[in-house]
């Protein structure tokens, strides 16, 4: 297994996430994305750049996982089963905030 960070040329400041693909025979690609419950940037703000993100990894490779690790019970994922067709994997209870 080879692991590597990525690059994107947009990106959010004062965000803390990284993306990082992993080579497990087939691409996985991973973000991990803290994401406080007060900010220094506004949350559409992240979310439209991972959005774009995940859109040009699906662009570069159609068969690719996408993980998205992120607290969600302080961050809409909701958006990222619409507008990306990812699915959520979630245990234990857990709420939406919107």
């Amino acid at each position: 297994m080879t692991a590597r960070p990525i690059h994107f040329s947009t990106n959010v400041i004062n965000a803390e996430y990284i993306w990082v693909k992993f080579a497990v025979g087939a691409d996985l690609v991973y973000v991990c994305c803290h994401h406080p419950p007060k900010c220094l940037y506004q949350s559409t703000e992240l979310t439209d750049v991972i959005r774009s993100h995940i859109d040009d990894i699906v662009i570069r490779n159609s068969a690719v996982a996408i993980v998205l690790a992120v607290d969600s019970n302080t961050f809409n994922c909701i958006t990222f089963e619409l507008d990306c067709g990812l699915t959520q994997v979630l245990s234990g209870q857990y709420t939406w905030t919107q």
